[in-house]
């Protein structure tokens, strides 16, 4: 769509500059599909996208979203079915036809019959279905609200990675622009005599090594990027100007655990599981209730050798008796109650395993934040005057090319170290949210 988009505009800027018989209803008419065509695909036409507009985007049009939505709607759909009465039964018949003679005038007992029956549960058991499709239902929706947290978690996290990537490039790029000058001044120092051809040598296959670290790093981005455009269910590109910006929360406290108990979508779909369980049982019990069938009917008779014959009306009811309790509807009680002891053990270890995870995204907030100001406070800092001291000596001729270009290293390191410390706090950010169960769009 976007090179449409293209080819539609560079067909105008051209048509425009070559042909005077192009109207201005013509440019007018072009410039309109242009407007349409940028409305329904805005990301196409507005470049790079900040990560709320992202996020609004992704939420919109990603298709695992969509086909969830489309499962949560069917899952309502389910609920008054469930609640509904079986179809009626009607029934057609004729009744002591005569095997020799078959009549229905001879015999007194013949009769065409027509009737209606209705099956009617006792025992709360359309109460205990509907429920049960209830609680699907709003499994269902959870599950939506799950997957759009963790839609938002996975976008978020690619951006900062991708952020993080883009960064190092530039560090990469920083630095090796600066072993760039140093191989040049000591190529022409060796030219001349006075520098060292060994020292040169190294240098340039630190230099290709840089090299090798920006194909990689290239590759990264370019995997980050197809990943965004996957979560985001469209071709978008992502901005990260900014996006790993030093901004620190305080660590969230224990209202986090209470936050999490409440609001996460994974154990809410759990307790729902464990509601189901205990429903499912509530429906196994209510079997025992001997069902209902009404049944109504018009049997039409002949007027026979013996003159007029009336007409009869029958009504019956019928019940179903729980005669095999032992092998049917015990062993599915107990099912039952097995089914709801494991929802209840499986919530509990969920719960702890989420709790325990959350703890260690607070702990890991604290110890990325230390790191990154430990790293540009004190660590950048000195080997910032550790490479300004050994260029100095370099230049002076005290020390030789090697300890400049390891200098170099270890401060592209720590550089590097400092904006990952960054993109692990931003990601443990968006971890902690989600198992809250946040779903507001930054």
């Amino acid at each position: 769509m976007r090179r449409v988009i293209k080819s539609l505009h560079e067909r105008l800027r051209f048509e425009g500059g070559t042909s005077a018989a192009v109207s201005r209803a013509q440019y007018l008419a072009a410039w309109t599909i242009l407007f349409i065509l940028a409305s329904i695909h805005p990301a196409l036409s507005e470049g790079p996208m900040r990560l709320p507009e992202l996020e609004s985007f992704a939420l919109s049009n990603n298709p695992r979203l969509k086909a969830m939505r489309y499962e949560a709607a069917m899952a309502h759909k389910r609920i008054g079915p469930a609640a509904a009465l079986d179809d009626p039964r009607v029934r057609l018949g004729a009744n002591s036809l005569p095997a020799a003679d078959p009549n229905f005038r001879d015999s007194d007992m013949t009769s065409k019959e027509i009737g209606v029956s209705q099956m009617v549960p006792l025992g709360g058991k359309l109460s205990a279905r509907e429920n049960i499709a209830e609680i699907e239902y709003r499994q269902a929706r959870e599950r939506l609200r799950g997957e759009r947290l963790a839609l938002i978690e996975a976008l978020r996290s690619s951006a900062y990675e991708l952020a993080y990537v883009r960064g190092s490039i530039l560090i990469l790029n920083d630095i090796r622009a600066q072993i760039r000058l140093i191989i040049d001044g000591e190529v022409a120092a060796s030219k001349s005599g006075t520098g060292s051809l060994t020292g040169v040598i190294k240098a340039n296959l630190e230099y290709s090594m840089m090299d090798e670290e920006l194909i990689a790093l290239a590759q990264r981005e370019t995997e980050l990027r197809e990943r965004i455009r996957y979560l985001a269910g469209g071709d978008v590109e992502a901005a990260t100007e900014g996006l790993l910006s030093p901004t620190f929360v305080r660590p969230p406290g224990d209202g986090l655990e209470a936050e999490i108990l409440e609001s996460n979508p994974e154990l809410t779909i759990m307790r729902l599981g464990h509601g189901r369980a205990a429903g499912v049982e509530s429906l196994r019990r209510s079997e025992l209730v001997p069902d209902v069938e009404f049944g109504l009917s018009y049997m039409q008779r002949d007027s026979g050798p013996m003159g007029r014959r009336d007409d009869m009306v029958s009504a019956m009811a019928s019940f179903n008796l729980p005669l095999f309790y032992s092998s049917k509807n015990s062993p599915m009680i107990d099912e039952a109650k097995l089914g709801r002891d494991s929802a209840a053990s499986l919530y509990d270890d969920r719960r702890n395993d989420i709790l325990a995870r959350a703890r260690t995204l607070v702990d890991s907030l604290v110890r990325r934040e230390a790191l990154y100001r430990l790293y540009t406070d004190r660590i950048i800092p000195q080997s910032s005057l550790a490479l300004e001291a050994a260029l100095a000596r370099y230049r002076t001729g005290s020390v030789e090319f090697m300890p400049v270009i390891d200098t170099l290293r270890m401060l592209l390191r720590y550089r590097r170290e400092a904006l990952g410390a960054l993109k692990e706090y931003h990601t443990a950010i968006a971890s902690i949210e989600a198992l809250s169960g946040k779903e507001a769009v930054r």
